[in-house]
């Protein structure tokens, strides 16, 4: 089903510039031998786990920082020393599989932090399911709808990842076309676009002059342009599809 998103952009804008960002925990994605950066607390311990498995044993911490495992989850609690308290400092972490990660840790003036250390393979498949979670949790065409709201807003569904480029797309002589953006879900994907009027007439446009294979819906932020002026096209498609 193709859904035109007409006003879309005009009715939902407004109410959305005051929505909060919530902070969550610090969830890293680590690989055997790479090198991860994370921020701690630097009065009260911060909690470090390693998700779908546990922390076997840490090196580099002596002098550096105080560490309190706990045996029956695989959780280690840390708290810098006194002389680590405003400056970094990096220490190994070995999980139960034996694959070894260097975390930089760089203490902060904040309340106790929790630190998941994520291997990519279940990053991967985690992001997968809540998105999909987050693309079935509402109606469909309401799916659609608060896609496009995130996109228009800067903000990233629960479980997506986002690519910013700067891709020239050959549309039509009177005006020129940037993809520069790229949401990754689940089921859907999403696609920012600007465009600009090259011309010197005013540019008419309308949302099936953007449907192609497996385009799903089509949203315009202004549907004409004079002369010199541009504005942003948000695509939502089936995932897979080009």
């Amino acid at each position: 089903m193709r859904i035109p998103l007409r006003n879309l952009i005009s009715i939902l804008l407004p109410a959305l510039l005051y929505l909060p960002d919530g902070n969550a925990a610090q969830v890293l994605e680590v690989r055997d031998g790479a090198v991860v950066t994370a921020r701690i607390s630097s009065k009260e311990p911060t909690r470090l786990l390693i998700r779908g498995g546990r922390v076997h044993k840490i090196w580099g911490a002596a002098g550096k920082a105080v560490l309190k495992p706990d045996t029956e989850t695989g959780q280690v609690y840390l708290q810098p020393d006194e002389g680590y308290r405003t400056r970094p400092f990096s220490l190994f972490v070995k999980d139960e599989a034996g694959a070894v990660y260097t975390l930089v840790l760089r203490p902060a003036d904040i309340p106790s932090e929790t630190v998941t250390l994520v291997r990519p393979e279940k990053a991967r498949a985690e992001a997968r399911s809540k998105a999909v979670s987050w693309e079935t949790s509402q109606p469909y065409e309401r799916t659609l709808l608060e896609l496009v709201r995130h996109m228009a807003t800067g903000r990233v569904p629960e479980g997506y990842s986002r690519d910013r480029l700067h891709r020239e797309v050959r549309l039509w002589r009177e005006a020129r076309l940037v993809l520069r953006e790229r949401y990754f879900g689940g089921r859907l994907h999403g696609e920012i676009y600007v465009i600009t009027n090259i011309d010197q007439k005013p540019l008419r446009m309308a949302e099936r002059e953007f449907y192609r294979d497996g385009v799903l819906a089509v949203a315009i932020e202004k549907h004409e342009l004079q002369p010199g002026e541009q504005t942003r096209i948000y695509l939502i498609s089936e995932a897979g599809k080009p």
